[in-house]
């Protein structure tokens, strides 16, 4: 018996010291692990941030150099937004000083004017300002069932086309009407579309049609170009600078018939712009289809009617 605890207790005792020695070397080798994985790290970190690759260099200086031009794009935006606010104040000042009638704005004036209105106001402005919009729909309505109807019947188109140049809806003032003449000092009657354009710029034909008459003047409606067109339909372009055209030359729709210029007596440089039909006056502002889009047709009609000071 003695014999066989020795024998167990010796076996014991190797197994214990395996154990330990093999746990120790375990030990070590986890230590030796976590140093090596934590030098690789701090090796990399280091490198990582001490040296650059040549795509992470190029990549920062092209950060760089967008933070640059972002800061110098702020400012020149900042510059551009001051200078658009002082033209918009500036072209203001001159439409009303020279029209007496601010530039028609319906979405800006129409929110300032409803937005300290009661529910019962906005209600009532709302529903004046959709009669309005009624009336304007019904007048173009009306223009175009005219336009396709003479269409349908294969009648000739009246003049549609703008008369000068690069025409722009800003460019409109006050048409057909009793309006304030700045020389008289009173309200007259105005038989067409005044045009606002510098000086020089081109006034062309708003049809084909045969030139009815060129005449020159220092009084009245100045240098004026009468072109007759088929149907019945006579345009006049007065206030000319110069005059390109003969008595009796065939013209086409948007052939130079002269320059805008303030001959007569006119009040700035701008191209008075008249449309007969039969001899009888008509609203240049009607026949301007071909010029504008169908918006610009509704504000074209809108600055026109409230335009209250002709030019001449």
């Amino acid at each position: 018996m003695k014999g066989q605890k020795y024998i167990y207790d010796s076996v014991e005792g190797v197994f214990r010291k395996s154990v330990n020695s093999i746990s120790a070397i375990a030990l070590k080798l986890l230590k030796y692990l976590l140093a090596a994985f934590s030098l690789a790290v701090v090796w990399y970190l280091l490198f990582a941030l001490l040296i650059n690759t040549d795509e992470e260099k190029r990549l920062r200086a092209e950060n760089r150099q967008y933070a640059k031009s972002y800061a110098r794009m702020e400012e020149e935006v900042e510059l551009l937004e001051a200078v658009v606010a002082g033209l918009n104040v500036r072209d203001n000042a001159i439409y009303n000083s020279v029209f007496r009638s601010g530039v028609v704005s319906q979405s800006d004036t129409d929110f300032e004017a409803a937005r300290d209105l009661s529910d019962r106001g906005i209600a009532e402005f709302t529903s004046e300002k959709l009669a309005s919009a009624l009336d304007k729909a019904a007048s173009v309505d009306a223009n175009f069932r005219r336009l396709f109807s003479q269409l349908d019947t294969g009648a000739v188109l009246p003049p549609l086309s703008a008369p000068v140049e690069d025409f722009t809806v800003k460019r409109t003032g006050a048409s057909v009407g009793l309006r304030y003449s700045p020389f008289l000092g009173t309200r007259t009657a105005h038989d067409g579309l005044d045009i606002i354009a510098p000086s020089g710029s081109l006034v062309i034909a708003a049809a084909d049609g045969v030139v009815e008459s060129v005449s020159r003047s220092l009084k009245g409606k100045g240098n004026v170009v009468i072109v007759s067109h088929k149907g019945g339909y006579s345009t006049v372009y007065a206030h000319l600078g110069s005059i390109s055209v003969r008595k009796g030359q065939k013209v086409g729709r948007g052939d130079r018939l002269g320059t805008v210029g303030m001959s007569g007596v006119s009040y700035a440089p701008h191209l008075h712009y008249e449309v007969l039909k039969d001899g009888e006056i008509c609203d240049p502002a009607e026949y301007m289809f071909a010029a504008v889009t169908p918006d610009g047709y509704v504000e074209l009609r809108a600055m026109a009617a409230a335009s209250d000071q002709s030019l001449e």
